[in-house]
């Protein structure tokens, strides 16, 4: 499509040739005008778009473009650098674009390769198709005023770090494309999807969290990233197109933010030849699903779903565990295909189906417990590569004759009843935490649980100096544990005493100790939500990342304080609170 355009651009420019392409030539600069409206715009002069062969009438060295020009008496104002303006200017150094311009046009900067900045003024509302491609920008600054910016804008840059403002609501393909040394990326906040090939060969970036805002990620988006470890999904994502992380080969983690709606992602699915199958799912290159920063290798799906979508965890060789929920009426094509690592596998009573390679080449899959009466519709490629000879299969014994009969049921080693209906694995509810009255009291929806905690305090440790400054701060993390259930997840809170004025009021000996009275504060993360308990209402309570830059702030209101933060997981948070600042770990 890209090379379409160019194609097109380039026949029209040919034909739009004459003896003089341009109206006015004025200290250097080539423009055309528009007399209704008196307006100029920058143009290419005496030479040919998309011809580097050509030298005539090039821009090199330094242009200062100004905000108007004078023809016999008449201001025009400069509102425009029109299409490919400075296309293939190899010598251009330095631009300046006057606060009168609110359009850059497409390629109107293409392959300046020795033009290393440029500052877009306040009021351009849009970039151009290729309108910076293969510059060697290392730094740009987008103004707010941008509202969309082209196709492969900044394709072949050198730039390491760009933040796109929230007023952007759409960029085009290719936008980064081969920018190998871009490590740092902002989306803005209201953008709804990441285009084709938006970072593809970007092979600086290690990390990336994709905006809440965004419901599809397309095709090859981060094709190529090389040096990509982690990215973040949160729970919008409704799509991923064909080979959208496709040779990210050191991809380790897969950070999402909610379950049901992974289970719910559209996976675009590629075929190469009649075997050799490939899917969009970067759990097929990274392996490892994080749910909010924990890791999951029990994996209990939601109780809110009718099925587990076709690659849904394919290649998640992390999980060990699977337990699908009443509810469930069908896994999909390859949900569950290459998660070598699952042993033990729990399907509800009322399951219809699994799909074609739903549970193949699960090497280590030990015992399936399948708890339905009326035998689901397998295929024989169900359970294909995972050695299903040498697993168990636990059924309803009313129903035993019936999976010993049937295929791929029949293909178990061994097939033995179950009494009951219900899994044999149950997993406690996460502990909640709190501070009440000097007591730390830890509670569970899972009635009979055994709560096992560790506190550790910085201060309780040898020191050396000849001042220690004691900070009063607890680190609390707890889980439920009881017989017969999983234990569950672990719940975390730091615990530590802001002071207030000091009462000195009766103190009259030189060497008494003035009193200082503490409030207790309570701190808890939840994804990137931190809650504060027991602040004194009208204190200021504030989040900063570890750069120092401001995440929310608030006024306490009634004891609680909540701040919504946009500090991805397993990132350290400092909250202050009024004058004290606390580290604590967003999970």
């Amino acid at each position: 499509m890209i090379m379409k355009k160019l194609l097109v651009l380039a026949a029209m420019a040919l034909s739009s040739l004459s003896a003089h392409p341009y109206d006015l030539l004025k200290n250097g600069i080539y423009y055309n005008l528009i007399s209704k409206g008196n307006v100029a715009t920058v143009t290419y002069g005496d030479w040919t778009p998309y011809n580097p062969t050509n030298n005539d009438g090039r821009y090199s060295g330094i242009i200062i473009i100004p905000e108007k020009i004078e023809i016999d008496g008449v201001p025009y104002n400069v509102k425009h650098i029109g299409e490919s303006a400075f296309t293939y200017c190899e010598g251009l150094t330095s631009v300046t674009i006057p606060m009168s311009v609110t359009t850059i046009e497409d390629h109107a900067f293409q392959s300046c390769r020795n033009l290393s900045s440029i500052t877009i003024p306040e009021g351009v509302t849009s970039i151009g198709d290729f309108t910076f491609s293969g510059c060697l920008l290392t730094s740009i600054s987008i103004p707010n005023s941008i509202t969309s910016i082209g196709d492969a804008a900044f394709q072949d840059c050198s730039l390491t770090s760009v933040t796109i403002p929230n007023n952007v609501n759409s960029i085009g393909e290719y936008v980064f494309e081969n920018c190998k040394k871009l490590s740092s990326v902002i989306l803005p906040e209201n953008l709804k999807i990441i285009p084709k090939c938006t970072f593809v060969g970007c092979s600086g970036l290690t990390s990336f969290i994709i905006p809440d805002s965004i419901i599809s990620v397309e095709e090859r988006a981060f094709a190529g990233c090389t040096e990509l470890t982690s990215v973040y999904i949160p729970k919008r994502v409704a799509r991923i197109g064909n080979n959208a992380f496709g040779g990210c080969a050191k991809m380790e983690k897969v950070n999402i933010s909610d379950l049901s709606a992974w289970c719910n992602i559209n996976f675009e699915t590629g075929y190469l030849g009649s075997n050799n199958r490939w899917t969009s799912n970067p759990l097929s290159v990274a392996h490892h699903l994080y749910i909010n920063g924990e890791e999951v290798k029990n994996l209990i799906i939601p109780d809110n779903l009718s099925k587990i979508k076709k690659d849904a965890f394919y290649g998640c060789t992390g999980i060990t565990t699977l337990i699908i929920p009443e509810g469930v009426q069908s896994i999909e094509e390859y949900a569950f295909y290459s998660c070598e690592k699952l042993k033990t596998v729990y399907i509800p009573d009322g399951i219809t189906y699994l799909r074609n390679n739903s549970f193949a080449n699960c090497k280590d899959l030990s015992d399936v417990f399948c708890y339905s009466k009326e035998l689901p519709i397998a295929y024989n490629s169900t359970y294909q590569d995972s050695y299903i000879e040498y697993a168990t299969l636990h059924v309803p014994a009313s129903s035993l004759e019936k999976y010993k009969e049937t295929a791929p049921w029949s293909g178990f080693g061994s097939i033995v009843p179950i009494e009951g209906d219900e899994p044999g694995m149950k997993v406690c509810a996460k502990p909640t935490i709190s501070y009440v009255n000097g007591t730390l009291t830890f509670s569970c929806e899972t009635e009979g649980v055994e709560f096992v905690s560790e506190i550790t305090d910085t201060d309780i440790k040898k020191h050396y100096e000849a001042s220690v400054s004691l900070t009063a701060t607890y680190n609390i993390s707890v889980y439920a544990t009881k017989t017969g259930y999983d234990n569950s997840e672990v719940a975390t809170a730091t615990l530590c005493w802001i002071d207030v004025a000091p009462q000195t009021e009766g103190l009259t000996d030189e060497d008494a100790v003035t009193e200082v009275k503490a409030l207790p504060v309570l701190i808890q993360t939840q994804g990137s939500t931190i809650t504060i308990q027991g602040v004194a209402d009208g204190t200021e309570v504030s989040v900063y990342d570890t750069n120092g830059m401001l995440q929310a702030s608030t006024i306490a209101d009634k004891g609680i304080v909540t701040l919504n933060t946009t500090l991805p997981p397993g990132s350290v948070a400092i909250v202050k609170i009024s004058e004290k600042s606390v580290k604590v770990m967003i999970k």
